[in-house]
């Protein structure tokens, strides 16, 4: 099969890229570099560097000046949270990530990049491929040009539970809301909502006493690139497009949620630690806050973890 992947660079996305790939099919790479926050390069790169950097310090100082101790907590905890995402990443994707093959992909006609993938050049080279099938993970969301464009349909993996998790980083909502046991990635078409789309697949994750909320992602990146990869396998089987099941409800999305985005961070780490100890101490009994009676649109063995 034809296959376009469309997604973020990062060492996760690396690891979606290179196991598709693995796979022995066709595969075009659509890298998104609208979050990179330098691109390679020269003395450019510093002059902006240091433009950045002002203008962080010039938006940061009326936060600091309202409520300096809310801005020193949430910096404290913004920089606790990013060292546990650099050793996650490093912890469970260096040694499944091979850079040879990884290479091999950039270095191919197969690989472009696209700072904006909602661009009249990105739609037109997907138009050009007419691929079989299109993989999401990560990045803008997509305009309806790109639904239409692949004989199987455009798929999607995203990092929560759907509907209850819908937005970015779903696993913090799940910390917040002390919701321990609906933490893992769904599988689910792309539509003009934003993870609003029908479910193929989700899957729960297993928790442990040395997860942190990073580790989290981690996990759900493995189990969500697994449940891809059946997906894929039983499109190429069948050569039809995968079955599905309509969402019943809305469900939530986080990032709508300004006035617990705001202390999303502190709340996180103040908490986590806590949250986890409850949930692994008494897993019968611990029950999160929010939202109960929660059902999985799929029932399932876990996959890996």
């Amino acid at each position: 099969m034809k296959i376009v992947i469309t997604s973020n660079t990062g060492i996760e996305h690396d690891y979606l890229w290179q196991e598709i790939f693995n796979m022995g099919h066709e595969v075009y790479v659509f890298a998104q570099t609208h979050l990179r926050v330098f691109q390679q390069g020269g003395e450019t790169n510093k002059s902006f560097k240091i433009i950045r950097k002002l203008f962080r310090l010039i938006k940061m100082f009326p936060s600091l000046i309202r409520n300096p101790l809310f801005f020193i907590s949430k910096k404290n905890a913004q920089r606790k949270l990013f060292k546990y995402q650099t050793l996650s990443l490093k912890k469970y994707f260096s040694v499944l990530v091979v850079q040879n093959i990884i290479d091999k992909i950039k270095t191919s006609e197969r690989y472009f990049e696209f700072e904006d993938i909602n661009c009249d050049a990105a739609v037109r080279k997907i138009a050009e491929i007419n691929p079989d099938l299109i993989v999401v993970h990560g990045g803008k969301i997509l305009r309806e040009d790109f639904f239409g464009k692949s004989r199987f349909g455009t798929i999607h993996l995203h990092g929560g539970i759907v509907p209850w998790y819908r937005g970015g980083n779903t696993w913090y909502p799940n910390i917040i809301n002390d919701d321990m046991y609906y933490i893992g990635p769904s599988v689910q078409e792309i539509d003009k909502g934003i993870d609003t789309g029908n479910v193929i697949h989700q899957h729960t994750i297993k928790i442990d006493s040395h997860d942190n909320p990073s580790s989290l992602y981690c996990k759900t990146v493995i189990v969500g690139v697994e449940i891809l990869l059946k997906c894929i396998s039983v499109i190429n089987k069948t050569n039809t497009k995968i079955p599905s099941t309509r969402l019943s409800i809305k469900g939530f999305n986080y990032l709508k949620r300004k006035h617990i985005k705001d202390y999303e961070d502190i709340i996180v780490y103040n908490r986590f630690q806590t949250v986890f100890i409850n949930f692994l101490n008494s897993p019968f009994t611990f029950r999160p806050n929010l939202i109960q009676n929660k059902k999985l649109m799929i029932k399932h063995k876990f996959v890996r973890y």
